[in-house]
């Protein structure tokens, strides 16, 4: 299934950054474990990136050799 690119960006690039964000600000509260609150944003975060940078190649790896 391919979505379009302003759906695409929401879903897998602006969603991630604000969940991680969101996991970030919940940590303050003293509600989440540490190791949910130190990771899963940066997880989060890593993936929001990589798929920026999938969808700005239009999900098409050059792979040459």
């Amino acid at each position: 299934m391919k979505l379009n690119k302003p759906v695409d960006i929401i879903l897998n690039v602006i969603c991630p950054v604000l969940a991680g964000c969101l996991i970030y600000y919940a940590g303050y509260t003293g509600y989440l474990p540490s190791l949910v609150q130190n990771y899963v944003p940066d997880g989060l975060w890593a993936y929001a990136f990589i798929s920026a940078i999938l969808i700005t190649w239009d999900r098409h790896i050059n792979t040459r050799g």
